[in-house]
């Protein structure tokens, strides 16, 4: 197939999951006239109009619809044939953009990251922190982890761990409270939190199911999760913390668990990444080698 012919439809494929002319110009590192351009040829030659253009959005007509699931099998078969003719050299060479939650990121991703990039000297990872959704598609990422269910338009979700949130302090200051016994204890105590200082409700699952919500007012806050947990380290209060993120402290009692038959649920672990036939070795490297290295899961 002409190279021409392949940039239009990988063109016409980022205009579908983008929404947007412009997003897709932008993913692919091309002009907004450009990416027109090459749309107006590929409808040209199909004879038919496969996105529907509005002032706001640029959605795919019904024969866009039905081209563009051929259109990921034509991308994803070329990945394949290009993947097998290179050999494992060329499948771990190239750019690997990956984000994540920030105390996941740096715990897990991060080490997988160095030692893959020191093997493969033609790797080029680059790891996006952060605790806010990331646009995979618009921001070009090819693989995000993300707790609780954050799919989309375009997007494949996979679970890769059990997960929740657990109250949790340092030693230091247990010796100093008495530790909370049930959610509605936690009023009283004090709260380090995620957010702007307001108080919010916790909803809490505890033996044979049974569900409390409770109001909590901070008495310390950050929009930074790593803040909060070096408070708690330092002895400062309660954190409200997912458990993979304090599974190493608590480990080697840095923190101890308080209330432990309570728990928010709602936080389990999920690899996200755009839809496609064939997953780029590079990516799955990172999917696998960051799910062996996860702690076994909490009881």
């Amino acid at each position: 197939m002409p190279m021409d012919r392949l940039r239009e439809i990988e063109t016409f494929v980022r205009i579908v999951e983008t929404g947007s002319l412009s997003a897709a110009a932008r993913a692919l590192g091309r002009s907004v006239p450009m990416v027109s351009k090459e749309l107006a040829r590929l409808e040209r030659r199909l004879g038919a109009r496969l996105i529907a253009r509005t002032s706001r959005r640029q959605a795919p007509t019904p024969e866009g619809s039905r081209f563009h699931a051929d259109a990921l099998r034509i991308l994803a078969d070329l990945g394949e044939a290009e993947a097998a003719a290179g050999g494992a050299a060329r499948a771990m060479a190239g750019p690997l953009r990956i984000t994540a939650p920030i105390a996941f990121a740096r715990r897990f991703v991060a080490p997988v990251l160095a030692r893959l990039a020191a093997a493969h000297p033609d790797l080029r990872p680059h790891l996006h922190p952060t605790d806010t959704i990331v646009d995979l598609i618009g921001e070009n990422i090819d693989l995000a982890f993300r707790y609780g269910v954050a799919g989309g338009p375009g997007l494949v979700v996979r679970r890769l761990a059990a997960n929740h949130r657990i109250v949790a302090a340092a030693p230091a200051h247990l010796a100093d409270v008495t530790p909370p016994r049930a959610p509605e204890d936690l009023a009283s105590r004090r709260m380090l939190t995620i957010g702007t200082g307001t108080g919010r409700n916790r909803a809490f699952v505890g033996p044979g199911g049974e569900q409390r919500t409770v109001h909590l007012e901070p008495h310390l806050s950050s929009t930074s999760g790593e803040v909060i947990h070096d408070w708690a380290l330092a002895g400062l209060g309660f954190e409200i913390r997912s458990w993979l993120d304090v599974a190493e402290d608590l480990a080697s009692g840095r923190l101890v668990r308080v209330m432990p038959d309570w728990h928010i649920p709602g936080a389990d672990l999920h690899a996200v990444f755009p839809a496609r036939r064939h997953i780029p070795e590079r990516v799955r490297r990172v999917l696998d080698e960051v799910t062996r290295g996860l702690p076994g899961e909490d009881g």
